[in-house]
């Protein structure tokens, strides 16, 4: 069986709602990102440890494996795992989870990244290999 986890983040909203965003979406839009989906690697010109505005970032992966009970230094709490964890997705030993971040892409340049960790000759052959098996 193969999974993908869509992960949506976004600011805290200060207007009452309570709906997620994947609640709020429109289907249509999600069938159009499924579709349309593009792959890549973008180096953030943004501080480590900052944010785009400037304030200190928050950890995201350390808050996760947090809110899973899982210890920050744990290798085995990669970020695949901790949001298989979240779906209640038991994953075995031999599986591997990926997790993917979306970025917002405009006239064919990024404008609002959040990856860009991996150098882009490993990442070309992890996201080919990944296609293949998909």
């Amino acid at each position: 069986m193969k999974y993908v986890i869509l992960r949506c983040e976004d600011e805290a909203r200060g207007n009452g709602q309570t709906a997620t965003l994947l609640e709020g979406a429109k289907l249509s839009y999600l069938q159009h990102l499924a579709q349309a989906g593009a792959a890549g690697v973008i180096r953030p010109a943004v501080s480590r440890g900052r944010s785009r505005r400037g304030v200190p970032a928050l950890d995201r992966l350390r808050l996760h494996r947090a809110l899973f009970g899982l210890a920050h230094h744990d290798p085995e709490a990669a970020p695949g795992l901790c949001y298989a964890a979240s779906v209640n997705l038991h994953v075995a030993p031999e599986e591997a989870v990926w997790c993917c971040d979306l970025v917002t892409r405009q006239d064919g340049a990024v404008v609002d990244p959040v990856a860009g960790h991996i150098p882009t000759k490993e990442s070309q052959i992890l996201i080919q290999a990944l296609d293949d098996q998909l």
